[in-house]
């Protein structure tokens, strides 16, 4: 016997069924009310409806029957208490779910017709892809609302007053995507902008779980990092700077750190910065500590390590109303291939630094060693040296490179954060663009 097959993810197995249209569905798919499967609330308000006009015509008859009506009863009539009922019904549904009467109306302005004299008010939207993230940009030569809807489902919408808009983080389902842009105007008209068609198809554990610490070294592209482990006295100044110099940087940020400081965090994610995890609270996975080998701790598990990145993720949604990048950075660097593999288990791809052909040559700036007398001390301008000077002997110079820094310092003088603006205009100098991690992954 033929195992049917989700209508969506063609790669899974359709467990559940549809009890309006009968498609097959899987758990991710399926909408469950009344011990039933749907498709989504399109499917169930059907199906609610049918039954009402069936109880309907039901009740008429026994009615019939007992007032020995005659089968010419005037069709009007029969009309008028159908519709008194279904839209009873309907109210009935609404009243148990909460916020469902404004879903309903957003999805009835999708459905006003579109007059063709409307057609030529904005031109067609750009559309981006990102993994499944898809981001919206265009014009608008007046005051509309623009939305997005995919396979019935109303994804976004905003209000344009006119000029430049951008909706960003809407979301892409595995498989084929069919997104459908709309402009609402004020009169009531309806114009379709544009249709986009992505398949997504989400990476492999395996893929996932290789390491990732310098990007394609044909292409003159280096990576601000950030890493925000418990202390964040520098990353005010940190922003401001990046904010000025038009640089967008990636940041991997503790559970801890969002806990500690969410108004940064806010900030961090207000002004386009892309954001991964570290942990929820920065603990040593390995026991290179004590020697100076990568071997996962006896404590460490696959459960330990996917609910430290978990809890961090949660936070990070709560707190600033999206989600984590799919990337995420092991404290102190410590981690193997199986704690990547748990990692990719769950999304994540671990992102570390460039180091050239030894521990001189690397993009790791120590910044965070406060002792001057340690022999990983580097002072600023050694920093700057250090970066800027990267793979000058190599053919590929600094491409490709992922720069390393923090959000918190020890120092009580000589900050290298402060000749970041000296790093960004060198590199710019050299011939390099500042990007983000997802930018530079190949």
């Amino acid at each position: 016997m033929s195992t049917k097959v989700c209508k969506n993810h063609p790669d899974r197995a359709g467990r559940y069924r549809c009890a309006y249209c009968g498609a097959h569905l899987c758990g991710e798919c399926r909408l469950a009310r009344e011990g039933k499967s749907f498709c989504g609330w399109g499917c169930y308000f059907r199906y609610r409806l049918s039954r009402a006009q069936r109880r309907f015509r039901i009740a008429l008859r026994k009615a019939g029957r007992r007032l020995k009506l005659q089968p010419s009863l005037p069709v009007a009539i029969l009309a008028f208490l159908l519709l008194v009922a279904v839209v009873g019904d309907v109210l009935l549904i609404l009243g148990r779910k909460p916020g469902l009467q404004q879903r309903k109306s957003e999805t009835e302005v999708l459905s006003v017709p579109a007059r063709p004299q409307h057609a030529q008010r904005q031109r067609r939207p750009k559309a981006t892809f990102l993994g499944a993230d898809l981001t919206l940009s265009g014009t608008a030569d007046r005051r509309c609302v623009v939305s997005v809807v995919a396979d019935g489902l109303l994804l976004a919408a905003k209000l344009v007053k006119g000029g430049e808009f951008q909706i960003e983080h809407i979301p892409a389902r595995r498989g084929l995507n069919r997104f459908v842009v709309t402009a609402l105007y004020a009169d009531g008209t309806l114009d379709t902008l544009a249709t986009f068609t992505y398949t997504y198809t989400p990476p492999s554990v395996l893929y996932l779980a290789r390491d990732f610490q310098r990007g394609p070294v044909d292409v003159p592209a280096v990576a601000l990092t950030f890493d925000g482990g418990s202390e964040n006295n520098v990353a005010g100044e940190i922003l401001d700077i990046l904010r000025d110099k038009g640089v967008r940087a990636t940041f991997f940020l503790t559970g801890e750190f969002i806990r500690r400081f969410p108004e940064t965090v806010r900030r961090i994610a207000a002004e386009g910065h892309v954001v991964g995890n570290h942990t929820w609270s920065h603990p040593h996975l390995t026991t290179f500590a004590e020697n100076h080998r990568q071997d996962t701790r006896p404590e460490v598990t696959r459960e330990f390590v996917q609910n430290q990145l978990r809890q961090a993720a949660r936070l990070f949604r709560e707190t600033t109303g999206r989600d984590m990048a799919p990337y995420w950075r092991a404290p102190y660097g410590e981690e193997n291939r199986q704690i990547r593999l748990w990692a990719a288990e769950i999304g994540y791809r671990h992102v570390g630094w460039t180091v050239g052909k030894d521990w001189h040559h690397s993009m790791d700036t120590l910044d965070w060693v406060a002792d001057t007398t340690s022999v990983a001390y580097l002072s600023a301008e050694e920093i700057v040296h250090r970066i800027l000077s990267f793979g000058e002997n190599d053919g590929h110079g600094a491409n490709g490179a992922i720069i390393l820094m923090h959000l918190g310092t020890n120092r009580v003088r000589d900050f290298p954060h402060r000749r970041l603006p000296e790093i960004i205009d060198g590199l710019r100098q050299q011939g390099y663009r500042l990007v983000t991690i997802p930018e530079l992954l190949p």
